[in-house]
């Protein structure tokens, strides 16, 4: 099996692994998500990191060249835990309630956004595509806001 087939098949075992996870994942309790993460971490980052664990140690060598090897280490380690938890809570998303949504979003601004919807306008909402970005548009969703998103690189 070439190099490829067998990352494309470490993919396709961990999607599944992790959706199986789905229905026993706790949707309204974030400390459980990222103790559940910290434990998945060192399996994803040993089967992701086979393919991207070296660009990405590279990526933070260059960018931070006074870091010793452990901290590099320490730093890899906590990306793969991030991302498993952000998958996590990707994948328990459309369970978490509007309240638990409230306590995890914080919108600043929101009388401007308000205003401009009371006057038939819309508005512009900037936000970054990183960790839960996903939370804006479903918290618009749950207090009645429309929304269209335009992603731009």
């Amino acid at each position: 099996m070439s190099r490829v087939g067998v990352d494309d098949l470490l993919d396709a075992l961990r999607w599944l692994a992790l959706r199986g996870l789905i229905p026993a994942l706790p949707a309204d309790h974030p400390r459980a998500l990222e103790a559940l993460a910290a434990a998945l971490a060192p399996v994803y980052g040993a089967t992701f990191g086979l393919r991207h664990g070296g660009a990405l140690r590279d990526e933070l060598r260059r960018s931070f060249p006074t870091w010793t090897p452990t901290r590099l280490r320490e730093a890899v380690r906590a990306t793969w835990r991030d991302q498993v938890h952000v998958s996590l809570e990707e994948l328990v998303l459309p369970r978490v309630g509007r309240e638990a949504l409230d306590r995890r979003v914080e919108v600043v601004g929101r009388g401007h956004l308000d205003a401009a919807l009371a006057e038939g306008r819309g508005a512009v909402m900037v936000f970054l595509h990183l960790g839960q970005h996903w939370y804006l548009p479903v918290w618009c969703g749950h207090h009645g806001y429309p929304w269209n998103q335009v992603a731009a690189v």
